[in-house]
């Protein structure tokens, strides 16, 4: 099952990719789906949002509680989530790697890490040192 606002984030961040910096447009299929799993791990794990897999090259599996990020770390999620499909990164010691080509492929969103606040169920819960951007280039707004 999809995820709709995560979805449009990811497929408005791969077509700006595409327009801007010559994202090859197979990226602009990629789609996010739930994932019951990954909700029980960011029920665990305040910061894990979502992962890919390469049997699946084309999807991001996530929890449902990934709409409930402030915009700027939404998208700052999805972006690093694409750049470990983009570079084929789909073990966890890539993770500089892929911070690397997020910051060197669009320097202009800013990718970086902060700490945010989200809604998870009733309770406001705190995600230290997610991954954000700074969505302005995207004609959003901070």
């Amino acid at each position: 099952m999809k995820i709709p606002l995560a979805e449009q984030a990811l497929a408005e961040l791969a077509e700006y990719l595409h327009a801007r910096h010559k994202l090859a447009p197979a990226w602009l299929q990629v789609r996010v789906l739930h994932c019951p799993d990954q909700d029980r791990v960011n029920a665990a794990d305040a910061r894990a949002f979502a992962y890919t897999a390469d049997r699946e090259p084309y999807r991001v599996f996530a929890a449902r509680s990934i709409e409930a990020l402030p915009p700027n770390f939404l998208y700052g999620v999805l972006l690093h989530e694409l750049g470990h499909l983009v570079l084929e990164a789909f073990k966890g010691g890539n993770e500089p790697e892929v911070d690397a080509w997020c910051q060197e492929f669009a320097p202009e969103l800013k990718y970086t890490y902060a700490s945010a606040t989200y809604r998870r169920g009733k309770d406001r819960v705190l995600a230290l040192n997610i991954q954000k951007i700074d969505r302005t280039p995207l004609g959003k707004a901070p």
